[in-house]
């Protein structure tokens, strides 16, 4: 789910994945709720224990980034500005993760440099649909528009 909302987000940015200053700008907030719902758990499995565990095991392999999660309303709002029922969590991809999900998506062939190219197909996971505004960039840096990052391209006459 995370990079697939990375991609969707952040797609034509200019972000540059191999820099890592500019890739530390890629950070989006995830509120917990939606990351619970789209991951769909049983009553029997317990998510902050499965979450801690894979949150932990995925910044330590240098998969994922995270700069901190947390349930608190309070804190979230402190840190982000925004109030976020349920908590969230700050995260942001890393060269390896991107290359790792481009490959599982089947684009391992090409370089994870064209992560973030407007012309690259959105990837799409069956059921693990995020509903639109509900995932944001973290205001580190300012949103660009659909038409900025999607030009419009007219056809010549």
């Amino acid at each position: 789910m995370a990079y697939t909302e990375f991609r969707r987000l952040l797609a034509g940015s200019g972000i540059d994945i191999f820099n890592k200053e500019s890739l530390d700008a890629a950070k989006i907030l995830v509120p917990f709720d939606l990351y619970k719902s789209v991951m769909d758990f049983s009553e029997d499995e317990e998510c902050n224990v499965i979450f801690g565990s894979c949150a932990y095991s995925l910044k330590k392999e240098e998969l994922l980034d995270w700069w901190w999660a947390a349930e608190e309303e309070d804190y979230v709002l402190k840190k982000t500005g925004r109030l976020v029922r349920g908590g969230a969590m700050l995260i942001w991809p890393t060269v390896i993760g991107i290359q790792l999900y481009m490959w599982t998506m089947g684009r391992g062939r090409d370089n994870a440099e064209t992560f973030l190219d407007v012309d690259l197909y959105p990837f799409r996971i069956e059921g693990m649909d995020v509903p639109p505004l509900s995932i944001t960039w973290s205001g580190f840096q300012a949103l660009p528009t659909d038409d900025e990052r999607y030009p419009v391209v007219s056809s010549a006459s």
